[in-house]
């Protein structure tokens, strides 16, 4: 679990993910897409969640296997059209969370006043997003 309270540390926790990815049988493009999943709910976290976690593991998706992302924080909760590309409460553009939504295979959102949960799967060895 990766603790995230500050740009440093998501920028931390962009590195310690890219040492578990290291170690799966991701193709260099898989990897890629993750680390932009796990830089974009770290950036989210600390920029609008107030803090929170990160958490790598491996999960069985389907019939195969599969990198879970899961981001945890205890900030305002999550419009339904958050993942819509061009929603932003801030001065960005608006494309973070439609990028994980992109280039991941599934994703669960639990929200409320107080507590999200993003979970997002890709699947590895598959080349869909």
């Amino acid at each position: 679990m990766i603790a995230i309270t500050s740009a440093a540390d998501a920028l931390a926790g962009r590195a310690r993910a890219r040492g578990f990815l290291e170690e799966r049988s991701l193709s260099p493009e898989q990897r890629a897409e993750v680390a932009i999943v796990v830089a974009e709910l770290a950036a989210n976290l600390w920029r609008h969640g107030g803090g929170g976690t990160l958490r790598l593991s491996d999960a069985d998706e389907g019939n195969g296997r599969a990198v879970l992302i899961e981001a945890t924080d205890s900030g305002p909760g999550l419009p339904a059209h958050a993942f819509e590309d061009g929603y932003s409460t801030g001065s960005g553009l608006g494309g973070g969370l439609g990028a994980v939504r992109r280039l991941t295979d599934r994703i669960e959102v639990e929200t409320r006043e107080g507590c999200t949960r993003i979970r997002a799967w890709k699947r590895i060895g598959s080349t869909s997003a």
